[in-house]
């Protein structure tokens, strides 16, 4: 995964990649980024606190108002 923040266009864009080829790109707003860094953050947190990833059950969050 890459990230690549645009200031200009108030963007960050999540790229999937697989070697050199671009497999998938997501536009999230750039107001939407404090929700989704949240969200991981609560996330490891519940797997650190776990032991495992397979035990934790799984959340979803819309960060893009869907």
């Amino acid at each position: 995964m890459r990230v690549t923040w645009h200031p200009g266009n108030g963007l960050v864009i999540l790229s999937l990649w697989d070697g050199d080829r671009c497999l998938a790109t997501f536009r999230l707003p750039q107001t939407d980024v404090s929700r989704l860094a949240s969200f991981l953050v609560v996330a490891l947190g519940d797997a650190v606190s776990t032991g495992s990833p397979a035990q934790t059950a799984r959340t979803e969050v819309a960060v893009n108002g869907d």
